[in-house]
């Protein structure tokens, strides 16, 4: 890309452009870095207590926070590398080459793939096969694998065949054929996103009691859980329109605007989103704030029978007396994070005497 380029060699008129660069980088570094100690290790200040709930291993939520702490470290020190002691402009490159391309890539495909999962386990009716998820996340782990293969043949030629970054600029023709890849790996992923919209807005409009609701409510929930999205969706494909122009040969290199739209917005602003949707760590089921991990173990069937029996008008009747009735399931499936709004509480075995409402409802709504 040209934009790596640039980065790595820029004129003296850029000065300013990089130390902002370097300013927002480190930024969102020590950001990431904070929330990524939090999701290893919890809050120090209460030790017992996040050990007990601590999920072992590798999660969607860590491998977001280290892919995305990978990629702003090796952008720091590419920008320190090639704009601020100009030493060194291939460690520079390559740096950019895989922390741009590789790792921030990665980290908010991750996120994506979390999406596309909760829309397959999300309880509401929907009438889409489990073949259409499996396509969207081996789309979505083909262009990591094709960016990351790309990466690593660009490198090598730069390092095989060429003895400064202009001339593999100029030369290379791989170095061109990156452009239009990265250009439509990002757009894939900004219409994934897109597509996780769509999944979302059917799962709700599919809910019994989402007719019951005013406008205003209806669009306040629907911004609530697809705002996020829609916002890194489009900073995706713009990512990938500015490739695309600097493919045609027009240069914003020079502009401020060249450098929001192409780098620092499609970083930055999906980067904080993620982060702040991703804040909660991944509990074991059966967590409660304060500490304690309970059982999930539901009320006896004979306390479900006497309140059946009392609203019946039927409370003459002994508990030991009373016909059970079904009890409705309350199961809440606890990896499924609260931010993104898709477990539903089943209430299709409640007994229609006892007043309940009938069908499947999302929690927000209950």
């Amino acid at each position: 890309m040209t934009m790596v380029k640039s980065l790595v060699n820029p004129p003296e008129h850029l000065n300013s452009v990089a130390i902002f660069g370097l300013s927002l980088t480190f930024s969102l570094w020590l950001i990431t870095s904070w929330r990524l100690f939090f999701h290893y290790f919890g809050c120090p200040c209460s030790p017992t207590s996040q050990e007990i709930s601590r999920v072992p291993g590798l999660t969607m939520r860590r491998s977001f926070h280290s892919l995305l702490w990978i990629s702003t470290l090796f952008e720091g020190i590419a920008y320190i590398e090639g704009t601020i002691s100009n030493n060194s402009e291939i460690v520079a490159y390559i740096l950019l080459r895989f922390g741009l391309t590789v790792f921030q890539y990665g980290a908010f495909s991750v996120v994506t793939v979390y999406w596309i999962q909760q829309c397959q386990t999300a309880r509401a009716g929907a009438h889409e096969t489990k073949k259409i998820f499996v396509i969207l996340v081996g789309i979505l782990v083909s262009t990591s694998v094709l960016l990351f293969a790309f990466a690593v043949w660009d490198v090598v030629d730069l390092l095989l065949y060429y003895d400064n970054i202009d001339d593999f600029v100029a030369n290379s023709m791989l170095h061109f054929i990156m452009a239009p890849i990265v250009c439509v790996t990002w757009n894939i992923l900004g219409i994934n996103n897109l597509v996780c919209v769509y999944l979302i807005v059917i799962r709700l409009v599919k809910v019994p009691s989402w007719k019951n609701l005013g406008r205003m409510q209806k669009f306040r929930l629907v911004m609530h859980k697809i705002s996020g999205m829609i916002i890194c969706a489009i900073c995706y494909m713009v990512r990938g329109i500015y490739v695309i122009i600097h493919l045609a040969g027009i240069s914003y290199e020079t502009d401020w605007m060249y450098w929001m739209g192409a780098v620092w917005i499609p970083t930055v602003v999906p980067s904080i989103i993620l982060l702040y949707a991703f804040r909660r760590r991944d509990r074991l089921p059966g967590w409660i704030e304060g500490g304690h991990v309970v059982d999930l173990v539901a009320p006896p069937t004979e306390a479900f029978s006497a309140l059946s029996n009392y609203l019946t008008d039927a409370d003459h009747l002994s508990v030991s007396e009373a016909t059970p009735t079904p009890r409705p399931s309350l199961e809440v499936d606890n990896n499924r994070s609260k931010s993104n709004g898709l477990y539903f509480y089943d209430f299709s075995q409640s007994d229609s005497r006892s007043g309940r409402l009938s069908g499947t409802y999302p929690a927000e709504l209950i």
